[in-house]
């Protein structure tokens, strides 16, 4: 989607197509991650192989480079794990914020960090195509703790919620210096802000939320709502996905109970 593009290419620094070298490429992703290496090969492989048929460039920087197999994570947090991180993220300011909406919503770190009072009402947040992974625009019943939430953070103008330092257009980017402390602070290892999502869906699953409910509640798109039920069948579930967040919270508040 559009918010991962402009990510990757905004590490290009040259000023014209033509001083991109292998090199360049090779350089940027050998400073990233490897699920990020992953991503940014893709970006750029498609970005240049586009600029070829436009005639932009005769040849391509990426011609050699492959991405990587990646090996789907599989970390859930343990019950006394998400206490620790939800506990520390209550004393980590804006980042901690994002974290516990994490937690409450399910939700992909740039969605929740690009989120926009107009997105927003008493009972729903919708996010538009342009932000989401899948493209597709998506609305999810809000939980009585993240409205909370949601609510104490909003100020008199609208707005962002979570701007970059310094501005008031360009959504939180400061993610890996405050997952570093929050890290510190909970004393969790090995996790990562997208193994929230992982076991925010595995949660849903001890409750008995159908799959596809939890599907729904993820924007996550699957063999589910491919072909002809993707095409003809248009309801919103919104009543069931409301109901699971209810179920959902109301585990995390006997989780959370003595923080």
């Amino acid at each position: 989607t559009r918010i991962y593009i402009e990510r990757n290419l905004k590490r290009i620094r040259a000023t014209k197509l033509t001083d991109i070298s292998p090199h360049t490429i090779s350089d940027i992703l050998g400073k990233l991650g490897q699920s990020s290496r992953t991503q940014a090969t893709r970006v750029y492989t498609a970005f240049f192989n586009w600029c070829i048929r436009q005639h932009y460039l005769d040849t391509s920087p990426c011609a050699r480079i492959k991405a990587s197999p990646q090996t789907p994570r599989t970390r859930v947090l343990s019950d006394d794990e998400l206490k620790a991180v939800w506990k520390a993220a209550c004393e980590c300011g804006e980042f901690g914020t994002i974290v516990r909406l994490l937690i409450l919503t399910g939700q992909r770190r740039g969605e929740i960090a690009a989120l926009d009072t107009s997105w927003i009402t008493d009972t729903t947040i919708t996010f538009p195509a342009s932000v989401t992974k899948n493209g597709r625009e998506h609305t999810l019943p809000i939980s009585a703790q993240a409205a909370r939430i949601i609510s104490a953070n909003r100020s008199d103008t609208d707005g962002l919620l979570f701007a970059a330092r310094g501005t008031t257009d360009r959504p939180f980017n400061g993610w890996s210096k405050c997952k570093a402390a929050l890290d510190k602070a909970c004393g969790v290892k090995d996790w990562t802000l997208h193994d929230l999502r992982r076991t925010y869906a595995t949660i849903h699953g001890r409750l008995g939320t159908p799959v596809h409910i939890t599907e729904r509640l993820l924007n996550h798109i699957s063999g589910t709502h491919a072909g002809i039920v993707g095409i003809y069948q248009r309801y919103d579930y919104l009543p069931e996905m409301k109901e699971a967040q209810e179920r959902y919270e109301a585990h995390l508040a006997v989780l959370f109970e003595h923080i």
